[in-house]
Order: C-alpha cells, then sequence, then structure tokens
C-alpha cells in the first residue's frame, strides 16, 4: 500500500540500519540494527524527551513555505526544521552545541 503523507499525516520511523565503519577503518557498511543499538536509540530518546523543552540550541523555527519552488519537505508534514532528524540525532545536536557554547578562548 503506497502511504500519502501530508501535513496531517508526516512519516513516522523506527531505527531499522546504521551505517557503520569496518574495523576501525574507512569503509562505511550498513548493518541491521540489534538490540543494543536499539537500548541504545530508545535511551537517547528518553533523554531527548527530558532536555527537548529546554532545550536552546536545537532550532525551533519552522521551515519558510513562501518562495518555494519545491514544496518538499513540508509537504511530507515536517514543518520545523528540528522534523528533520530523530531523537538521538536531536540529543547529538544539542549536546555538540551546549559543549561549543562553554568553549572559553
Amino acid at each position: 500500500m503506497l502511504e500519502i503523507y501530508s501535513k496531517d499525516n508526516p512519516p513516522s520511523y523506527h531505527l531499522f540500519a546504521l551505517q557503520v565503519l569496518l574495523d576501525g577503518g574507512e569503509e562505511k557498511v550498513f548493518k541491521k540494527a540489534d538490540e543494543a543499538d536499539l537500548a541504545l536509540f530508545n535511551s537517547a530518546v528518553k533523554e531527548w524527551a527530558k532536555v527537548s523543552e529546554t532545550d536552546e540550541i536545537v532550532p525551533t523555527e519552522s521551515i519558510p513555505t513562501n518562495h518555494r519552488t519545491d514544496r518538499r519537505p513540508v509537504s511530507y508534514g515536517l514543518t520545523k526544521y528540528r522534523d528533520l532528524f530523530n531523537p538521538r540525532q536531536l540529543l547529538c545536536l544539542s549536546s555538540i552545541g551546549n559543549a561549543i557554547k562553554e568553549i572559553r578562548e
């Protein structure tokens, strides 16, 4: 069945694979997400839920819809910049941003 995404029906996501480096080298491959990967992901989802309301790093702004030649990603129900990332990515972006803010010259 073809899934139709819209402003009222944005896509939902689940972790099923990861891109990894083989043996610390430079070759990238995909691997199926195992139980440990899913546990780490779910832990990040819970942590993001705790800090997302007070986060000042990840943009909360809406993706502009005026003067666009292409309606994507808004036409898929992704209306804010943070909608483009999963909770683990948002937690990482926030953590890195906060660490950068703490750097003193």
